[in-house]
């Protein structure tokens, strides 16, 4: 079947925001060689005009995001949605289906999709089971984990996500845990599938480590321990960095590479200042996906401490390059570190346990990072996966139609 998708997904990179959600666009990409779509990637709206105040002046950058792109002959559309910051978040879903819904439509009037795929929960993936309700279109939802987890928190919110989700046409999860979740908040179990993420292995393998510390200019003779995340609460980096107090406090120089960005930078900075590790914290900032494959293979170990996750693309990549992990006992993650050889998982906001796990890693490196010969998924095998049940899906409406 030569299927035709329109995928709407806020969590899109774009001409301003080219790293964000690189998972998504490598799983569209997978699609786009196997069926023709379409991406609808909305951003919030704000003004085109100059603005000093530094709490607003982050959300400039969206007015300097482009209304259409082409990216590998994948069209991409930005229409803009309203976005009220610090209240009214349970009708975003509103504002983003008013946002979106004329961009569809003009979209399908040249390009009549088969169906809808939307990832993420909330508010995307309520507004697209509303849309394809009214276009009589079937939807397909990718559920991510902090949309069911995080954004569903709220009577209100969870009330209106459950009754909406049941119209889902089908429910893929990144995980079983996630599966399991949606399955108990109601939905039927037949509609509930899972689905895991893959890594791109074309530039995800090991690598020597004395080069990839020479090319990125780190002293060879380091003990280097990496995160990589975005820098909210939720990525529990608070307790990494005072997991690295505990350690250097027994006179081992151990250093930690911070690569990304958000509002928790300054806080970060500022405790380690407080804690007197400042040294041996560094701050990268956000690098191109096409990078973070060098970083990892520089750095003894990855340490992803969230206090709550989906299925994490970073900790699959650092397996990937043969690079052990310490990361909570959370979300899917325990669905991927299988066994002691990749990595150890420790309980969330516990620096001490963080910081036995990571020198137990460092005195037993030799029997730690041994999986990247088993990560023989590609994002082409989850582009597959993915288009096989599209098909069941749309065949089922055609038939049910028929009726």
């Amino acid at each position: 079947m030569n299927l035709k998708l329109l995928v709407i997904s806020r969590i899109f990179p774009n001409n301003k925001m080219p790293q964000y959600g690189t998972f998504v666009r490598q799983e569209v990409s997978g699609l786009s060689k196997i069926c023709k779509l379409k991406v609808v990637a909305p951003v919030p709206w704000f003004p085109s005009i100059p603005i000093q105040i530094d709490k607003i002046k982050k959300w400039q950058i969206f007015s300097e995001v482009m209304k259409y792109e082409k990216n590998n002959d994948v069209e991409i559309f930005h229409p803009r949605y309203l976005v009220t910051p610090k209240f009214g978040r349970t009708f975003y879903f509103l504002f983003y289906l008013i946002g979106i819904i004329n961009t569809v439509k003009r979209v399908h009037r040249v390009f009549s999709f088969d169906a809808i795929l939307v990832f993420y929960g909330i508010p995307d993936g309520i507004a697209a089971v509303l849309l394809a309700k009214i276009m009589k279109k079937p939807v397909i939802v990718k559920m991510l984990g902090s949309d069911v987890n995080v954004d569903s928190k709220g009577f209100l919110i969870n009330f209106i996500f459950k009754r909406i989700l049941k119209h889902a046409d089908l429910i893929v999860c990144v995980c079983e845990k996630l599966s399991r979740e949606i399955v108990d908040r109601g939905n039927p179990e037949e509609k509930v599938i899972t689905i895991e993420k893959s890594v791109n292995n074309d530039i995800f393998f090991p690598k020597d480590k004395k080069i990839q510390r020479s090319r990125l200019k780190l002293p060879l003779d380091q003990k280097i321990i990496l995160f990589v995340g975005n820098l909210l609460p939720i990525k529990g980096c608070i307790y990494l960095i005072k997991a690295l107090a505990i350690i250097n406090e027994k006179s081992v120089d151990f250093y930690l590479y911070i690569i990304g960005d958000g509002p928790e930078m300054v806080y970060l900075k500022n405790t380690a200042i407080e804690l007197k590790i400042e040294q041996y914290v560094k701050f990268i900032g956000s690098r191109p996906h096409v990078e973070i494959p060098d970083w990892l293979n520089a750095s003894d170990l990855l340490c992803l401490p969230s206090l709550d996750e989906g299925h994490p693309n970073i900790v699959l990549e650092a397996l990937a390059c043969g690079i052990p992990v310490v990361a909570s006992r959370v979300g899917g993650i325990p669905e991927i570190i299988k066994s002691a050889e990749e990595g150890l998982l420790v309980a969330p906001k516990d620096s001490l346990s963080i910081s036995n796990a990571i020198l137990n890693i460092i005195e037993n490196k030799g029997c730690f990072g041994r999986r990247s010969n088993k990560t023989v998924r590609t994002w082409k095998d989850v582009a597959n996966e993915m288009h096989d049940e599209f098909g069941k899906v749309i065949g089922n409406k055609i038939v049910k139609e028929n009726c």
